[in-house]
């Protein structure tokens, strides 16, 4: 070229790179557009390097799911990634949202793989809590030396019961020796000698499952009053 010339050059890096760094006799030079105009007094040595365009899979925190890895994940184009999904102790998996649409039916066990990345991504689990219902005997009234037993059915498998299975009367642990357990679905009876100490009123029965699930439902106790003879 002529001394004191202009000169333009154009980068045109391949698909889903983008330029990293221009230099020009080894300074870095900014480019606009993927081009840069030089003006040469001099002999001159452009070097330029490419990398790929980065991208962000963004990883909605959620209360009751463990997903790694979380937070702002970085990924280049073209990329895969894989998340390994989990919902936490008392949770169950609901969907698994990528951009909105629901890819649960995508899973491999708890892995999610999005495969050939070319956009940023929002990634979002939801998971709802585990909860059974008291099919049978909520909300019941119990009378003191009248009734002989407090009888609820959850439908819940026994056999989530049986191994860790807890039950509490007014968030305090029932010692299993004041009620029974028997399957169909699950059924939990408080003896009749421990539900006589408990106070005249409104009480709350919760009983917990080894898959972290939880029944609760209240129930009233009341005791008889004799009128006294005339």
């Amino acid at each position: 070229v002529i001394e004191g010339s202009k000169v333009l050059i154009t980068f045109t890096p391949d698909t889903g790179y983008m330029i990293d760094k221009v230099l020009v006799n080894t300074v870095e030079t900014t480019v606009t557009g993927n081009k840069v105009e030089l003006t040469i007094n001099e002999e001159t040595t452009v070097a330029v390097s490419y990398k790929k365009i980065p991208f962000t899979i963004t990883v909605k925190d959620v209360e009751g799911a463990t997903i790694t890895p979380n937070g702002a994940v970085a990924v280049g184009y073209g990329e895969d990634k894989e998340f390994t999904i989990t919902a936490n102790h008392g949770y169950e998996l609901v969907k698994v949202l990528v951009d909105g649409v629901d890819k649960t039916s995508s899973m491999v066990a708890d892995k999610l793989k999005l495969t050939n990345i070319t956009s940023n991504i929002n990634l979002e689990v939801v998971v709802s809590k585990i909860v059974y219902e008291v099919t049978e005997g909520s909300n019941q009234k119990y009378t003191i030396t009248k009734d002989s037993e407090a009888k609820f059915k959850i439908n819940a498998l026994y056999s989530k019961f049986t191994d860790g299975g807890k039950v509490y009367v007014d968030d305090v642990l029932v010692d299993s020796k004041n009620y029974t357990s028997e399957s169909g679905s699950t059924i939990i009876t408080l003896k009749k000698a421990y539900v006589d100490t408990l106070a005249v009123g409104e009480h709350t029965l919760k009983v917990v499952f080894n898959d972290g699930g939880e029944a609760i439902t209240n129930f009233t106790i009341v005791k008889v009053i004799n009128n006294p003879s005339t």
